[in-house]
């Protein structure tokens, strides 16, 4: 999920965002498909979401491990915004990271069924 918090726009609502993301070999490209700034649900709620499947591949070609890098620039009748700067924000894992704190739940725990809960 990329997102952002929308810029003044100046006296013209924003009509449009385009949404850059950085691929392994460092070049910033679009994904139309799941990242169109031109879609209104995406100018009204300033968020895209992109399947993890789609940043391995090619033209992105992420890594377990990587980090996505992302630009967004806004755009209204009078033309285009200067470009965000770099956001981070997530780290393709393989595999979540394990539960902390496991403890037993005395008040569920019986002879018959024990409770658990972790963070």
């Amino acid at each position: 999920m990329i997102n952002w918090i929308a810029p003044d726009d100046g006296g013209s609502l924003i009509t449009d965002y385009l949404i850059v993301i950085r691929g392994r070999d460092l070049i910033y490209r679009t994904h139309l498909t799941n990242c169109d700034g031109s879609l209104s649900s995406v100018v009204m709620n300033t968020i895209c979401t992109i399947p993890i499947t789609l940043l391995r591949e090619k033209p992105f070609s992420l890594a377990w491990g990587d980090s996505v890098y992302a630009k967004v620039t806004a755009i209204n009748l009078y033309g285009s915004s200067l470009e965000s700067a770099v956001g981070m924000g997530a780290v393709l894992l393989t595999a979540p990271d394990a539960p902390l704190n496991l403890a037993n739940e005395a008040s569920v725990t019986s002879a018959t069924q024990i409770g658990l809960n972790w963070n």
